[in-house]
């Protein structure tokens, strides 16, 4: 393989309310042929992180045919530990779905955040997605006891599913973990 700089792709649009600034985290999924479709987060205006995406074409140098005109994912019901945000970390294709890994933000009183994995399901080929459930699919442990176990990224092989993610052991100040 032979990498090919092409330099910025994807900008904010400031006029779809999902993204109206950042364009971050950048998931690609293969369509067909040079089609991929791109899972990003933008901030509202409100500065809340949600998940669409654009349609890029490689054999025209990336260039993006469409963005999606509202958010495929959005900020959870109050008091979730997504209600401040969401960004994509991993697409997985399974049998005829998308399983959509994100991080779910929540504001702290003590530390600056919470961060935390969470999962959404596709049924339509990564138009639309629904949560899994409104509880993160990580679990604190005394190993673990901070509220940073996020960024899955999801395999499968053969029988086995195996997970990555980030988790933070202890907080330098209250804002960086570690």
């Amino acid at each position: 393989m032979k990498w090919k700089k092409l330099g910025l792709i994807i900008e904010p649009q400031k006029k779809l309310d999902w993204m109206r600034t950042h364009a971050m985290l950048p998931i690609a999924d293969h369509m067909k042929g040079s089609l991929f479709r791109v899972y990003l987060c933008g901030r509202d205006e409100q500065n809340r992180s949600h998940v669409g995406f654009a349609v890029i074409d490689m054999d025209r140098d990336g260039k993006v045919l469409e963005y999606s005109k509202k958010a495929i994912l959005s900020p959870g019901e109050l008091g979730c530990f997504d209600d401040n945000g969401v960004s994509p970390s991993w697409i997985l294709n399974y049998g005829n779905k998308k399983f959509l890994y994100y991080i779910g933000w929540k504001p702290r009183s003590t530390t600056r955040m919470g961060l935390i994995a969470g999962l959404a399901g596709s049924e339509d080929g990564g138009l639309n997605f629904k949560r899994i459930s409104r509880a993160p699919i990580l679990r604190l442990t005394d190993k673990e006891p901070f509220m940073m176990l996020t960024a899955p990224c999801v395999l499968k092989e053969g029988s086995r599913w195996r997970m990555w993610y980030v988790s933070g052991y202890k907080w330098e100040h209250a804002d960086l973990p570690c």
